[in-house]
């Protein structure tokens, strides 16, 4: 038994050996399959040409939907601008109301003031809320504090001050105070080394210092008010003075920003920025010139960029010339267009190489 199992071990071996040598033969002696589209006479083997794949030994031309072309490597197709792949298809984008598409040229986003909603753009701005720039977050106006979707009123206790910050209940205890809850209770203070002579509006800290009160600033040994123009309130220390949103400061006072037409107020509400599709020009918006063949780029929209096929030149986009044996790229830069395999760049043409 054992003498016949190791015969049958070896006839095996002997049976694989030859199989591994057939296949090697196979691979080695036959004619090889010509991939540059039809089959070369020579039989040598070179990988499929632009616009063919390999399929079962053969080049099989690629099948280029309406509304697409063929990738820089040549090897599969992209959708155009304004389209996205389907299956084996380029459908076109829906771009819905109070938006409109992305650099890609594959997707949409919503314009400023509104948020993505399935397949909508609806108005994201609760009342006392602006944006805080382009895209879809907001926030509350000061003396209000966000809840959820809405901006509710803040409610400052006594011994507190509105706060300038968008995050919390909106709302500081005044120094010589402590929060507890929701109310401002008064803090003990040390008066074993207070100083003998506190000024009027003034007050003892922890280090047994004296400080002016909120509102109040510090001369020599008195504490003098702050003079808050109009349009103004106290910061948070209460030492200085900052001006309201759609005002700025100027010198004394607080002047208005003066948004113009297609303009709004920045996150600071200190300066203001013009709407998408439109740039500043001293004091105004003034609407952007996309010329044929272009589009918008950038949430802001603030400049434009040449579609496929066309160039920029001198505030136009001019078609690009695509020679003989050349075929157009997806770059941004340059003339535009590339050599096929087999060809070399010569100044504007492409020779065989």
């Amino acid at each position: 038994m054992k003498v016949a199992f190791v015969r049958r071990n070896q006839v095996m071996q002997r049976n694989v050996q030859t199989s591994t040598l057939a296949m090697l033969m196979i691979i080695f002696v036959s004619p090889m399959v010509s991939c540059s589209g039809p089959e070369s006479s020579d039989h040598a083997f070179v990988e499929c040409g632009r616009g063919f794949k390999r399929d079962k030994g053969e080049c099989v031309a690629i099948k280029v939907p309406e509304n697409a072309f063929l990738s820089d490597s040549g090897y599969f197709w992209t959708c155009e601008r304004g389209f996205i792949r389907d299956n084996r298809r380029c459908q076109s984008v829906k771009v819905p109301e109070s938006a409109f598409l992305s650099d890609g040229g594959s997707s949409w986003k919503c314009k400023r003031g509104f948020e993505r909603d399935k397949k909508e753009c609806r108005a994201m701005l609760p009342e006392h809320a602006f944006s805080k720039g382009f895209g879809d977050s907001w926030q509350c106006e000061r003396g209000f504090k966000r809840t959820k979707d809405k901006c509710e009123s803040v409610v400052v206790p006594e011994h507190a001050f509105l706060s300038d910050g968008s995050i919390g209940d909106g709302w500081k205890c005044k120094p010589g105070f402590k929060r507890t809850k929701n109310e401002c209770e008064s803090i003990n203070m040390p008066k074993s080394e207070a100083p003998s002579e506190i000024p009027e509006h003034a007050f003892v800290d922890s280090k047994d210092h004296w400080k002016c009160e909120r509102g109040f600033k510090r001369t020599e040994d008195l504490c003098e008010p702050i003079e808050v123009p109009e349009h103004a309130y106290l910061n948070d220390f209460g030492s200085s003075w900052k001006c309201e949103r759609g005002f700025k400061r100027a010198v004394d006072l607080c002047e208005s920003t003066g948004v113009p037409e297609h303009g709004f107020l920045s996150g600071t509400g200190s300066s203001w920025k013009c709407e998408r599709g439109f740039k500043r020009d001293k004091d105004k918006c003034q609407q952007i010139k996309v010329p044929d063949h272009a589009y918008l780029t950038g949430d802001d929209g603030s400049s434009w960029k040449c579609g496929r096929g066309f160039k920029r030149a001198k505030g136009e986009c001019e078609s690009i010339k695509v020679p003989e044996h050349a075929f157009l790229t997806s770059r941004t830069f340059g003339d535009g267009w590339k050599c096929e395999r087999g060809f070399k760049r010569e100044e504007n043409r492409c020779l065989a190489k």
